[in-house]
């Protein structure tokens, strides 16, 4: 994530924030580097149901959370250690922004101010043209805020990000500091055979 939270940086021009006094959140009090059985016995505690395991090994749950059914996938590493969860609302298309905005001040209630809070549209959209679930859509409205805590000794960053999606869902990402090993590790596996 911090390679991205750089990249964004430069590219939109926004200085990075830190919420250095903060712990690294985590979702439903779940550990980062918790088993499968652990997470597992956790996000189900918090009344989540397990939906599978899928090949990759990682766990995929739903549920319900204000009304909203949602999707939970939790990764993990293959020495079974919890590496990055995604919450993802599948929010009706005329509630995403609104659902995006109370999600986001709900969690900047609780994180602090964020790192990152970008409402950017390109042309021939703009803020409150009225057209903003479009401009999402077609890939021209980009909409999301992210929250990072680094940590010792290395200082990479830990994040939280919310982003309004392309299908006009609202995701919410938890990436602790190791996950940038584990992306690689993916990243290199899938293209193996090339």
């Amino acid at each position: 994530m911090k390679p991205l939270l750089i990249a964004l940086a430069v590219v939109i021009g926004v200085p990075l924030g830190a919420q250095e006094s903060r712990e690294v959140p985590r979702f439903a009090d779940v550990n980062w580097g918790s088993s499968r059985s652990q997470t597992k016995a956790q996000v189900v505690a918090k009344g989540y149901t397990f939906a599978k395991q899928d090949d990759d090994g990682d766990l995929q749950f739903t549920g319900n959370y204000l009304g909203t059914p949602l999707r939970i996938v939790a990764l993990f590493t293959p020495d079974n250690k919890l590496a990055k969860v995604f919450v993802h609302w599948l929010t009706p298309d005329d509630d995403c922004l609104a659902f995006y905005r109370r999600m986001k001040e709900a969690l900047s209630n609780k994180y602090g101010d964020t790192s990152y809070d970008v409402r950017r549209f390109d042309s021939p959209y703009y803020e409150d043209d009225g057209y903003e679930e479009q401009a999402v859509r077609v890939g021209k409205g980009h909409i999301f805020a992210t929250w990072s805590w680094p940590t010792q000794p290395d200082n990479q960053a830990a994040g939280l990000m919310i982003s309004v999606e392309k299908n006009l869902t609202v995701e919410l990402t938890y990436e602790p500091p190791e996950w940038e090993a584990e992306s690689q590790r993916r990243q290199s596996k899938s293209v193996k055979d090339f």
